[in-house]
Protein backbone atom coordinates (compact mmCIF):
# COMPACT_ATOMS: atom_id res chain seq x y z
CA UNK A 1 0.00 0.00 0.00
CA UNK A 2 1.22 3.35 -0.75
CA UNK A 3 0.33 6.44 1.84
CA UNK A 4 -1.43 9.18 0.66
CA UNK A 5 -2.06 11.68 2.98
CA UNK A 6 -0.53 12.44 6.11
CA UNK A 7 -0.52 14.59 9.73
CA UNK A 8 1.65 14.94 12.94
CA UNK A 9 -0.02 16.54 15.86
CA UNK A 10 1.07 16.83 19.81
CA UNK A 11 -2.11 15.76 21.99
CA UNK A 12 -3.66 17.30 25.03
CA UNK A 13 -1.50 14.91 27.02
CA UNK A 14 2.16 16.11 25.50
CA UNK A 15 1.98 12.77 23.57
CA UNK A 16 2.86 12.97 19.68
CA UNK A 17 -0.02 11.35 17.02
CA UNK A 18 -0.01 11.09 13.75
CA UNK A 19 -2.73 9.39 10.89
CA UNK A 20 -2.24 8.35 7.58
CA UNK A 21 -4.37 7.50 5.01
CA UNK A 22 -3.27 4.15 2.98
CA UNK A 23 -4.39 3.06 -0.76
CA UNK A 24 -3.69 0.73 -3.15
CA UNK A 25 -3.51 3.16 -6.15
CA UNK A 26 -0.05 5.22 -7.30
CA UNK A 27 0.45 8.00 -5.50
CA UNK A 28 2.23 10.69 -3.83
CA UNK A 29 2.13 11.24 -0.25
CA UNK A 30 1.23 14.97 1.03
CA UNK A 31 1.59 16.05 4.02
CA UNK A 32 -2.02 17.62 5.00
CA UNK A 33 -2.92 20.73 7.79
CA UNK A 34 -5.61 19.61 9.87
CA UNK A 35 -7.98 21.51 12.77
CA UNK A 36 -7.25 22.08 16.08
CA UNK A 37 -8.85 18.63 16.96
CA UNK A 38 -7.79 16.74 14.24
CA UNK A 39 -8.08 13.00 14.84
CA UNK A 40 -11.63 11.85 17.13
CA UNK A 41 -12.57 8.35 17.86
CA UNK A 42 -15.67 7.43 19.54
CA UNK A 43 -16.88 3.69 20.28
CA UNK A 44 -20.16 2.86 20.09
CA UNK A 45 -22.47 1.75 23.42
CA UNK A 46 -22.50 -1.38 24.40
CA UNK A 47 -23.32 -4.49 26.63
CA UNK A 48 -21.44 -5.25 29.34
CA UNK A 49 -20.88 -8.94 27.91
CA UNK A 50 -20.39 -7.63 23.98
CA UNK A 51 -16.83 -8.97 23.73
CA UNK A 52 -16.11 -6.83 20.71
CA UNK A 53 -17.60 -3.45 19.42
CA UNK A 54 -16.60 -1.04 16.99
CA UNK A 55 -15.58 2.78 16.93
CA UNK A 56 -15.20 5.55 14.02
CA UNK A 57 -12.53 7.91 13.97
CA UNK A 58 -13.35 11.35 12.79
CA UNK A 59 -10.43 13.56 11.03
CA UNK A 60 -10.88 17.22 10.02
CA UNK A 61 -8.56 18.59 7.27
CA UNK A 62 -8.07 21.68 5.65
CA UNK A 63 -8.59 21.88 2.09
CA UNK A 64 -6.83 24.51 0.30
CA UNK A 65 -8.17 24.20 -2.81
CA UNK A 66 -12.03 23.20 -4.43
CA UNK A 67 -12.19 19.83 -4.06
CA UNK A 68 -8.59 18.87 -2.43
CA UNK A 69 -9.43 15.80 -1.04
CA UNK A 70 -12.35 14.19 -3.94
CA UNK A 71 -9.71 11.58 -4.60
CA UNK A 72 -10.90 10.17 -0.97
CA UNK A 73 -14.48 9.88 -2.64
CA UNK A 74 -14.82 5.99 -4.11
CA UNK A 75 -17.76 3.57 -4.62
CA UNK A 76 -15.09 0.89 -2.88
CA UNK A 77 -15.16 0.30 0.68
CA UNK A 78 -11.65 -0.97 0.91
CA UNK A 79 -9.62 1.57 -1.11
CA UNK A 80 -8.72 3.90 1.55
CA UNK A 81 -6.89 2.28 5.12
CA UNK A 82 -6.92 5.25 7.68
CA UNK A 83 -3.92 3.88 10.49
CA UNK A 84 -3.68 6.59 13.66
CA UNK A 85 -0.34 5.90 15.50
CA UNK A 86 0.42 7.15 18.97
CA UNK A 87 4.14 7.67 20.17
CA UNK A 88 5.07 5.79 17.31
CA UNK A 89 2.66 2.60 18.41
CA UNK A 90 -0.29 1.78 15.96
CA UNK A 91 -3.11 2.50 18.08
CA UNK A 92 -6.31 2.97 16.03
CA UNK A 93 -7.14 1.23 12.23
CA UNK A 94 -9.55 1.18 10.13
CA UNK A 95 -11.27 1.81 6.56
CA UNK A 96 -12.22 5.05 5.20
CA UNK A 97 -16.03 5.35 5.05
CA UNK A 98 -16.20 7.28 1.57
CA UNK A 99 -19.64 7.37 0.99
CA UNK A 100 -19.91 10.09 3.36
CA UNK A 101 -17.48 12.61 2.10
CA UNK A 102 -18.90 16.35 2.36
CA UNK A 103 -17.38 19.77 1.47
CA UNK A 104 -19.34 22.91 1.72
CA UNK A 105 -18.66 24.69 -1.53
CA UNK A 106 -20.09 28.01 -0.01
CA UNK A 107 -16.80 28.85 1.49
CA UNK A 108 -13.42 29.62 0.15
CA UNK A 109 -10.12 27.93 0.94
CA UNK A 110 -9.16 27.19 3.17
CA UNK A 111 -11.57 25.02 4.79
CA UNK A 112 -12.51 22.36 6.88
CA UNK A 113 -13.42 19.17 5.35
CA UNK A 114 -14.55 16.16 7.78
CA UNK A 115 -14.29 12.36 6.96
CA UNK A 116 -14.83 9.27 8.93
CA UNK A 117 -13.60 5.93 9.56
CA UNK A 118 -14.23 2.76 11.25
CA UNK A 119 -13.00 -0.31 12.28
CA UNK A 120 -15.67 -2.79 12.13
CA UNK A 121 -18.42 -1.67 9.57
CA UNK A 122 -16.78 -2.74 6.83
CA UNK A 123 -17.28 -6.04 7.49
CA UNK A 124 -21.22 -6.53 7.82
CA UNK A 125 -21.23 -5.35 3.93
CA UNK A 126 -18.61 -7.68 2.47
CA UNK A 127 -20.15 -10.87 0.36
CA UNK A 128 -18.30 -13.47 2.35
CA UNK A 129 -17.72 -16.35 -0.45
CA UNK A 130 -16.22 -19.87 -0.12
CA UNK A 131 -13.33 -20.79 -3.28
CA UNK A 132 -16.53 -21.97 -5.72
CA UNK A 133 -17.95 -18.38 -5.20
CA UNK A 134 -21.12 -20.07 -3.19
CA UNK A 135 -22.17 -17.25 -0.42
Amino acid sequence: MNKRYHHQFIGADDITNRFEVWTDKNVQSIQVEASAEPFLIEYAEANKLEPVRGSQATMELVSQSVFQFVDLHTDTMQDYLVRFYRNEKLYWIGWLDSELYNEQLSSAPPYYVTFTASDFNIWERLKYRDEAENP
